[in-house]
Parts: C-alpha cells; structure tokens; sequence
C-alpha cells in the first residue's frame, strides 16, 4: 500500500477516535434516554470506521476489511463503551451538538476528499462509504437537535 494511503487512513483512525471521545462525552451529558442512545449509536459507528480503517489498512481488501471489522463491531458494542473514559469536555449539550455536527460536515468532506485523490477502487470504496456514513451521522444529528432545542 502507498504512503499517501497509509497516511490518510492513519490521519482518518485519530479523526474517528476524537469523534467517538465527544460522542461518549456528549452521551453522559444526555438529558434523555433518546438522547443517550444516539450518541451511544453514533460512538458505537465511529468505532466501527476507526475499525474498517485499521482493517483495511492491514489487508488492502474491503470486503475483508468489512467483514473483520463489522465482526468485532459487536463485541465493542457490548464492552468498549462503559471503558472509555473521555477527556473533551463540552460546555453544554447544544453546544456540544453544534461541535459534533461541524465534525460530521468536516469528516464526510475529509473523506470525499480523499476519494478523490486516489485512483485505487478499493480505497476509494472505502472512502467513499465512510463519508456516506458521516452524511447520515450529520442528519441524525440535525434531526435530535431540532427536537431538543428547536
């Protein structure tokens, strides 16, 4: 694998880390069961694509990749949660909605970005997939920040 890929998808892993941090920071300061439970879901993804990177990283397949990471996805839905132990602290709930869909924005474009760069399929692929995901992160997020704050 390039040097270029491998430095892209290690800039992408610590992106990823940070999101799941202010996820499961954001998730203790939740008001609400709704609230909580999506940004457990939305840590829970981030995991998953830090995941997918590693894994793809080490083999170079997507399909593989996929399969090894979505695999150990339930098992870090199971335990990685109740063990992280955040160090981004927000200074309130909107606020931290606000940074968190500013990071989706940021990490999707990241992601589009980098598809376009490489003209390797697979990592395209990969790329390609992973901003579609952030997309949907963002939307999940417009969508509880209007219900909780209007």
């Amino acid at each position: 694998m390039k040097q270029a890929i491998i430095d892209a998808i290690e800039k992408g892993i610590k992106r990823e880390k940070a999101s799941y941090t202010l996820y499961i920071s954001l998730m203790k300061k939740a008001g609400n069961k709704n609230t909580e439970a999506l940004f457990r879901g939305l840590a829970l993804q981030e995991m998953k694509h830090e995941q997918l990177l590693r894994e793809f990283e080490k083999s170079g397949d997507l399909l593989e990749a996929k399969e090894r990471a979505y695999s150990q996805y339930i098992d870090m839905n199971l335990r990685l949660v109740e063990q992280l132990n955040p160090t981004i602290s927000s200074s309130g709930l909107e606020q931290g909605f606000s940074l968190a869909i500013k990071r989706e924005i940021n990490a999707r474009e990241y992601y589009e970005g980098l598809a376009g760069q490489f003209s390797d399929l697979a990592v395209k692929d990969v790329f390609l997939e992973l901003a579609k995901e952030e997309e949907s992160h963002e939307r999940l997020l417009r969508k509880e920040y209007g219900r909780l704050f209007g």
